[in-house]
């Protein structure tokens, strides 16, 4: 499904000096995952501030860890009725896709609730009872935002409900040659990365990591399914793609090329995690620039002298400062600024 948010021109940074024209922010969009409702969830008042158009969830708008129906039903509850949610949501567009534990379990197609689930995760997101969407057996979807002129493609990714059970030795996932998007889902990806020839800005929406390599679940324990993703991306005509991923409990930025001959074909990967919980363990991941404390990321959408960027960062939730920032030139505006 695709929706269409009309151009926005929403606020502008003050002049710099020596001249240079100021940046006008064009369009927000805030994203991040892993939230205990059971928490305080003061922290949207934070993210509020900050005037996003839109939030993606990247899995774990809720933690369920039993199979339990009720505790799926209570724990949506807590988090709809959360007096800062609910404003929160009333002002902005809620988007996004789920991670295993908002799904619910690690058995995959196995999950005996994977049905209830879904529909729950549904309401959840307000999709109306009739949407087509209702009789997907997964989640995944996708949008189409259009700013100052240029058409953003956000492609939402569905990690768990055709995934067979995760295969692990104690906490570490072993690698399978099992596909994890399952047949009608990759069929869709293709088609909707191919019908997008004309965006500027391809966003893919992730419950696992899709680049980098660690300890817990990842895109690099499905080689086979990993290797066919990265084509498929390589293969997009977007002058920018971004990754935005979850479910790690910890907050990173990445790229890689494609290919070395054609070093303007990059991927970004952007993972923003966790809402409601710190990560001591960061050391274990050696040198990598990681950070464990409580944050949630940015895309701010720019237009600078007619040429539109993307300023992404992460936002630490106990300070409200940015503790990652990574400018992103996409292309000239097709449209000027009103």
């Amino acid at each position: 499904m695709a929706v269409l948010l009309g151009s926005v021109a929403c606020s502008s940074s003050k002049k710099k000096e020596g001249g240079e024209e100021p940046a006008h922010l064009a369009f927000r969009t805030t994203f991040g995952c892993c939230n205990h409702s059971d928490a305080s969830q003061s922290f949207w008042s934070k993210i509020l501030k900050k005037n996003p158009n839109v939030w993606v969830w990247l899995g774990g708008a809720v933690e369920v860890t039993v199979p339990d129906l009720t505790v799926f039903q209570m724990n949506y509850k807590w988090q709809l009725e959360d007096p800062d949610y609910k404003t929160f949501r009333s002002q902005v567009k809620i988007t996004g896709t789920w991670g295993e534990s908002d799904y619910g379990s690690e058995d995959g197609t196995d999950f005996v609730l994977k049905n209830q689930s879904r529909s729950l995760f549904w309401d959840f997101m307000e999709i109306p009872a009739a949407d087509a969407l209702r009789a997907q057996s997964g989640v995944y979807r996708s949008e189409t935002w259009t700013v100052v002129g240029n058409k953003v493609k956000l492609v939402m990714l569905d990690e768990q409900s055709f995934r067979p059970s995760a295969n692990k030795t104690h906490t570490i996932y072993d690698s399978t040659d099992d596909d994890l998007l399952g047949a009608a889902q990759w069929a869709w990806l293709e088609k909707e990365i191919a019908d997008a020839h004309d965006a500027k800005v391809l966003l893919v929406a992730s419950g696992m990591k899709a680049l980098d390599a660690h300890s817990y679940e990842k895109w690099k324990d499905f080689p086979k399914s990993r290797e066919r993703l990265m084509k498929i991306l390589e293969s997009s005509s977007a002058k920018v793609k971004i990754v935005l991923s979850g479910n790690r409990a910890l907050g990173e930025f990445g790229k890689i090329n494609f290919n070395p001959d054609h070093p303007e074909n990059v991927l970004y990967s952007l993972t923003s995690s966790a809402l409601t919980q710190s990560f001591s363990g960061a050391a274990l991941d050696g040198s990598r620039n990681l950070l464990p404390q409580t944050n949630y990321g940015v895309l701010d959408f720019l237009l600078k002298d007619q040429n539109f960027v993307i300023d992404a960062y992460l936002v630490d939730l106990e300070t409200g400062n940015k503790v990652a920032d990574m400018e992103i030139p996409i292309v000239q505006s097709t449209e000027k600024e009103k």
